[in-house]
């Protein structure tokens, strides 16, 4: 078989595809707010993963 056909059938691992999915798994999401100098008080919902904040997006119904 051809080298491009069996790359097309059988691609080789690509690491950084893992690295991105592992980027946006997350164990648990939490509800917060930035307390440090806001005044606003909007809800975050805080995604956790092994015990720290990976990434957070800011509540719709805050």
């Amino acid at each position: 078989m051809a080298t491009w056909i069996q790359d097309i059938v059988n691609p080789a691992k690509r690491g950084w595809e893992e690295f991105y999915r592992n980027r946006w798994q997350y164990d648990k999401t939490v509800r917060s707010t930035h307390g440090n100098n806001c005044t606003g008080g909007c809800s975050w919902m805080v995604y956790v993963k092994d015990g720290i904040i990976t990434w957070e997006l800011q509540a719709i119904d805050y």
